[in-house]
């Protein structure tokens, strides 16, 4: 089981839990992914799931490939640490997948509608008949930038460092992450250097997804316990196709080419990462060449953009949903009537077309177009201020209340989050519903997220982005409650909780997608969270920047770009 399609591959998993059938999801297949330039300048598709024209914007496309240069890249906010173990944000692990690798991962390079599943340091894997047991084959002669050896011992050190409160170098600093996936585990061995077993407590169909992320990415032992905990993050040491070069905070990050990779090299020499929270300098240090490449894109710029003839733009679907966390345990929130009030009042349809510029969809769920869970038929919650007027007063609150919403300035999948915080904050006045917004900078924000939305405050934003499954638990269920995961804002439904068992468990493809799309339903009719919209991630370029796929995904690579001369 080398290289396969991820629905394919759960499917294929055998056993009770292991036949979760994303295939079966009635959900629509996502589009594939746009991308423009002044050349081809097709019109913008944003908004709609019909699959567009594809566009070949990259002029020489029949180029042979150039090694050399340095690629510039501005990202939505500050990287967080780059220590492996430690999540803090997409954006920062766009930098830890070129350093780090994982044992399985996406097919990044694809612009497949759902992306494959490649072997990366385990060469291959095998399922037990129940789900429960996965046996990896470690590839060998892989080093570390250190020269040190990367085998199965080294993986299992890694994996205990991030969930073994007895480990030597045990670092609780991403116990949120950590937890959600290794409290799946009921063990983990290494028999010896080429084999790494891994035991479930229950057979899990999205487990190998999880692979693809922080903490799963596997570091130097050697050069952790050299740097210790609170400083490897600033030393980083992986297998990765770059490695580390330095950094300047609040500056830049350098990698450079790691001239002993163990698979194919990669063309660049370097690449520079700056933090540029502000989309609109984010747009501007792109025309002026500061930078070479941009992820979200300022909807504002798009049209500027696209008519810039050495400018490329670009934009897919991917499981992406901005969403609002609500304080169950406290009032006002913990009145099912206010949250149905909250939702209620948002323009969402406004929004996404007149604030963002058909940048993104609005949302009606947790899971967008294409999760396992999305439904097509849940309607979600219409603009309607007179009922949420209604609502209010039902609830007690005739002369609506005061509130407090957090949010981070800037982030993975925060897209231009104060612009759209004001709206809903307007929004939500007009109704009743005075909220004051506080703001922190993504790295702050952060670990205060993971502590959970105290009895002072009302809502929190996030950004949900992954659509297979494990956001279903990670969010719903109490056990990820904090300080174990994203259930930030104490949701509890004993029948959500019997619903992801059989979910996970239930050996039909059928059976487990109407689970998923039922736990939708109540979270819907009990608006567990407020669902605002669904990005489409635009992305721009330098036209010099080449071999870039969008792929449908939150994270993205750079591992086959090259720059024209």
């Amino acid at each position: 089981m080398n290289r396969m399609n991820r629905r394919a591959l759960l499917l294929s998993m055998g056993g009770v839990g292991a036949m979760l059938a994303l295939s079966a999801c009635t959900a629509p297949t996502p589009a594939s992914p746009t991308q423009t330039s002044a050349a081809a300048a097709p019109q913008s598709t944003a908004g709609s799931q019909a699959a567009p024209t594809q566009a070949t914007p990259q002029p020489g496309g029949t180029e042979t490939p150039r090694k050399g240069g340095t690629l510039v890249v501005g990202l939505e906010a500050e990287p967080g640490t780059l220590d492996n173990s430690v999540g803090t944000g997409y954006h920062t692990s766009i930098i830890q997948r070129l350093l780090y690798e994982s044992l399985v991962g996406f097919d990044l390079t694809s612009s497949a509608n759902t992306l494959p599943i490649k072997p990366v340091l385990a060469e291959s894997w095998q399922v037990s008949p129940d789900g429960k047991v996965y046996t990896f084959k470690i590839r060998q002669g892989v080093k570390f930038h250190d020269g040190t050896a990367l085998d199965a011992a080294a993986i299992k050190w890694n994996f205990a460092r991030a969930s073994d409160p007895n480990h030597p170098m045990y670092f609780d600093k991403g116990r949120g992450t950590s937890a959600q996936i290794f409290s799946l585990l009921d063990g983990m061995d290494a028999p010896d250097p080429a084999t790494f077993v891994m035991t479930l407590k229950d057979p899990r169909a999205y487990f190998l997804a999880l692979f693809d992320k922080v903490p799963m990415f596997i570091a130097s032992p050697t050069a952790i316990q050299k740097y210790g905990n609170d400083d490897f993050g600033n030393h980083p040491v992986g297998s990765g196709p770059f490695r580390f070069v330095s950094r300047d905070p609040g500056s830049k990050i350098v990698l450079e080419r790691n001239p002993d990779y163990w698979s194919t090299p990669v063309y660049l020499d370097q690449i520079v990462f700056r933090g540029i929270a502000d989309p609109t300098p984010r747009v501007v240090s792109l025309q002026t060449g500061e930078v070479d490449f941009i992820n979200d894109v300022a909807p504002d710029q798009i049209d500027a953009l696209r008519a810039n003839s050495d400018m490329v733009v670009s934009q897919a679907s991917i499981p992406h949903t901005w969403l609002i966390n609500v304080n169950h345990r406290a009032k006002p929130f913990s009145d099912v009537k206010v949250r149905q009030a909250a939702s209620l009042a948002i323009n969402r349809d406004a929004l996404t077309k007149d604030i963002l510029k058909n940048t993104a969809l609005s949302a009606t769920q947790l899971e967008g177009p294409g999760g396992v869970a999305h439904d097509d038929s849940l309607q979600g919650w219409p603009y309607d201020p007179a009922k949420a007027k209604q609502l209010l007063a039902e609830a007690g609150y005739p002369n609506g209340f005061d509130t407090v919403f957090a949010l981070p300035t800037a982030g993975s999948g925060m897209l231009d989050a104060v612009r759209i915080a004001e709206y809903l904050q307007k929004n939500w006045a007009d109704v009743g519903i005075r909220a004051s917004l506080e703001t922190q900078e993504w790295t702050s924000y952060v670990p205060y997220f993971f502590k959970g939305i105290p009895p002072d405050k009302g809502m929190y934003a996030m950004a949900n982005v992954t659509g297979d499954g494990q956001d279903m638990e990670k969010l719903n269920s109490t056990a990820f409650e904090p300080p174990n995961g994203f259930n930030v804002g104490w949701y509890q439904d004993d029948q959500v909780e019997q619903l992801l068992v059989q979910a996970r468990s239930n050996p039909d493809p059928a059976a487990a997608a109407k689970s998923y799309q039922q736990i939708e339903k109540i979270l819907n009719d009990e608006v567990a969270r407020i669902y605002i919209l669904h990005s489409e991630q635009p992305k721009a370029f330098n036209k010099k920047v080449r071999g870039f796929v969008n792929p449908h995904s939150w994270a993205y690579t750079f591992t086959n770009v090259w720059l024209a001369g």
